[in-house]
């Protein structure tokens, strides 16, 4: 018989401290992306109340601006329902979500949140009172975080100094847009 030359044991154990040092890359890689996942959240969480505090002003101004709208005999029509406020509407093709508005059947206003550059951006289309029905509107307003807290600029011109708002603020702004058919 012929001694064996085959240490097995060697083998495993070399194939085992492998494995095992795959496991541990996995773990610390899982480790270190939830917790650029967490601290992502916790950067954006400030966002993401001011953004709800938006949402609720929206909701809150839509039912202030409908009477009003009402007393003026402008809810017929189309538009006779006046703005309706269909909350956050979540689209999966596009993978976002965003609060809608609209004003009879042809004024459509997307309102959504962008935390990659912190911004509030307001889609208007459909001006009722355009023959260029198609025409689109936009209201881009960056968002300054100052530490729990977070505001909006406004500056429709270059030359303009921004004026610092709340989510209140906001919302009066794209609420008016939604009635005139336009931001200002």
């Amino acid at each position: 018989m012929r001694d064996s030359m085959a240490d097995y044991s060697q083998v495993a154990q070399e194939i085992a401290q492998g494995i095992r040092a795959e496991q541990d890359a996995w773990s610390y890689a899982t480790q270190a992306a939830q917790h650029v996942k967490n601290r992502v959240a916790n950067e954006q969480q400030p966002l993401r109340v001011f953004f709800e505090g938006v949402e609720t002003a929206l909701e809150e101004e839509v039912n202030k601006a409908n009477p009003e709208l009402s007393k003026q005999g402008l809810l017929t029509g189309e538009a006779i329902q006046g703005i309706v406020f269909h909350g956050q509407i979540r689209d999966d093709v596009f993978n976002r979500t965003y609060l809608l508005l609209t004003f009879g059947n042809s004024r459509r206003c997307e309102v959504t949140l962008d935390p990659s550059w912190p911004r509030i951006k307001a889609v208007l289309s459909g001006d009722i009172h355009s023959a260029a029905n198609g025409t689109v509107h936009l209201l881009t307003l960056p968002l300054e975080k100052g530490g729990e807290y977070v505001t909006a600029r406004t500056a429709n011109q270059p030359e303009e100094t921004p004026e610092i708002i709340g989510a209140q603020e906001v919302a009066e702004i794209v609420v008016m847009g939604v009635i005139r058919g336009h931001f200002e």
